[in-house]
C-alpha cells in the first residue's frame, strides 16, 4: 500500500505523457542529484528527483546519491511516509463517501471499463466502487509495468533508518489529497476509464517517461510532459503551488541541518520548478553528475 500512497500526486500529471509528445533537446545537465549551498548555509544540502513507482530491477541507488544522503542529517520527502498518521490519514481519505464509480461514469463506460479490468488486469470493478479513481488507477501499476512496484522513497527510507538520519516531509497528507482533489471526481473516473481501457498506449506513455527518467534528464521530462494536451491544466495544482510552497519549508529544514531531500521529478525542471525556485531565493542549485 506505500507505493500506491506515494505514486499518487505524480501519476495524474504523468496519465498526461502521451504517446506522441517528445521532448525538445536541451543544454541543462542530465542528472537527478543536484548540490544545495550558499546563501549562509553551513553545510550543503541535496535535491534528489524520484519515481513514485518502478520495477525493482530498475531501482538501483547510485553510490553518489548513497552518499550524499549519508552525508546528510535528515531525509525529508514530499511526505513522510515512515509515519504511520500520515499513511492512515491518506489511505482515509481515497475512499469516496457520497459518490460511487457508477455514478461517476455513464452505464456504457461502466461496463467497458467492468470488462477491461476483469480481461486486462484481473480485477473486479466491485473493488472500485468506492475507491476515489485516483486510488484506482493505482491498483493498475502491476499490470501496466509488468511487475510489482517498488518505491524510491520506501527505498531511502529503509537506507535512512539504517544511518539513523531524521525522516521528515514537506507537506502533510491533508496536502497531498488536496493536490489530487483539485481534478473532480468525475474527472478522475474519466482518467481511469482511459488508463484502463487503453492499455497499450498507457504502457507506451509510461515506457516513454521511464525513459527519461532512467536517462537521468528531469528538464526531458518536464518538456515532454509540457508539450501534452491537458497538463498545463493540471499543473498550477499538482507541481507548481506545491514547489511554491515547499521552498520555505526547505529553507528552514537546510538553515538547521544539511537535508537530503527527494521529491518527483517531475517538480524539479521548469521555471516553476525546485530547482530555479531555490534559485530565486539565492541558493547556489549545483548538478551532481553520476
Amino acid at each position: 500500500m506505500k507505493y500506491i500512497v506515494a505514486s499518487l500526486s505524480c501519476w495524474m500529471a504523468w496519465f498526461f505523457l502521451g504517446t506522441t509528445a517528445t521532448a525538445q533537446a536541451h543544454n541543462q545537465p542530465k542528472t537527478l542529484l543536484w548540490k544545495i549551498s550558499g546563501k549562509g548555509l553551513e553545510k550543503d544540502s541535496y535535491l534528489y528527483g524520484t519515481i513514485h513507482v518502478m520495477c525493482p530491477s530498475d531501482l538501483k541507488i547510485a553510490e553518489e546519491i548513497k552518499e550524499r544522503l549519508y552525508a546528510s542529517k535528515s531525509l525529508v520527502l514530499e511526505m513522510n511516509l515512515s509515519d504511520p498518521a500520515i499513511l492512515m490519514s491518506v489511505q482515509k481519505g481515497m475512499m469516496m463517501k457520497d459518490s460511487s464509480l457508477s455514478q461517476l461514469l455513464d452505464s456504457k463506460a461502466y461496463n467497458e471499463l467492468a470488462t477491461s479490468l476483469s480481461k486486462d488486469y484481473s480485477l473486479n470493478i466491485q473493488m472500485f466502487e468506492k475507491m476515489t479513481p485516483m486510488l484506482g488507477m493505482s491498483m493498475l501499476f502491476p499490470k501496466i509495468l509488468g511487475c510489482m512496484p517498488s518505491s524510491w522513497e520506501m527505498e531511502l527510507i529503509q537506507l535512512a533508518k539504517q544511518k539513523n538520519l531524521g525522516i521528515g516531509g514537506l507537506e502533510t497528507g491533508e496536502d497531498q489529497l488536496k493536490a489530487i482533489n483539485s481534478n473532480s471526481l468525475k474527472s478522475q473516473a474519466n482518467m481511469l476509464y482511459r488508463t484502463a481501457t487503453q492499455k497499450d498506449s498507457t504502457q507506451e506513455s509510461f515506457q516513454k517517461m521511464l525513459s527519461f527518467y532512467k536517462a537521468k534528464d528531469p528538464y526531458g521530462l518536464y518538456e515532454m510532459s509540457n508539450q501534452t494536451e491537458g497538463f498545463s491544466s493540471m499543473e498550477t495544482d499538482l507541481l507548481i503551488k506545491r514547489n511554491v510552497k515547499w521552498i520555505p519549508e526547505m529553507s528552514k529544514m537546510m538553515n538547521k541541518e544539511s537535508t537530503f531531500f527527494a521529491v518527483g521529478a517531475l517538480h524539479l525542471a521548469g521555471q516553476q520548478g525546485v530547482i530555479e525556485l531555490l534559485r530565486k531565493e539565492g541558493y547556489t542549485v549545483s548538478p551532481i553528475m553520476y
